[in-house]
């Protein structure tokens, strides 16, 4: 994955939600070529306190490595139940993914209008033998409109594996 940064406009940290114009990918295809639109690839990252009336991330500045891709224009007539694929990895720069995947996924999809539970979460490990594995979210408790999510992690189904090859290369 390809190494960039932005900055995010409503926090003033690097990222930069879903801009039709500079973050997708501008391919010109047929109907049988496989075109991902790649929304967000970079590195996101935030202050770790906050002005708003919301809880941080996490309570340290922090940052990951972020891909987010829409393989919803994969191939015409195909209907994905999750069109979306996260990718994301631990940078070494704050809080580990372990400790704040919950709020980090939420803050995600609050900054690029994702439906936490109409993506595949996949964390990319360099490092592992199991380099990929997927994090899965399970509603535990809820306090207003605020949810609270319990992750548990798995290996790549056979299909997902596929997704990796072609969208991770």
């Amino acid at each position: 994955m390809a190494a960039a940064e932005f900055y995010h406009p409503k926090t003033d940290t690097k990222s930069q939600p879903n801009d039709d114009n500079n973050n997708r990918n501008s391919a010109t295809a047929t109907h049988t070529e496989r075109v991902p639109v790649i929304v967000f690839d970079g590195k996101y990252t935030w202050r770790g306190n906050t002005s708003q009336k919301k809880r941080p991330i996490s309570w340290w500045r922090s940052a990951y490595r972020l891909r987010i891709v829409d393989i919803s224009k994969d191939q015409a007539g195909v209907v994905y139940l999750k069109p979306v694929i996260v990718f994301f990895s631990d940078t070494g720069e704050g809080a580990s993914v372990t400790n704040c995947l919950p709020d980090l996924a939420k803050k995600i999809c609050e900054d690029f209008q994702l439906d936490l539970n109409r993506a595949v979460w996949i964390e990319d490990r360099p490092d592992r033998e199991e380099r990929f594995r997927v994090a899965t979210f399970q509603p535990v408790a809820r306090l207003g409109e605020d949810r609270f999510y319990q992750v548990a992690w798995r290996s790549l189904a056979p299909g997902e594996q596929d997704l990796i090859k072609t969208h991770c290369a």
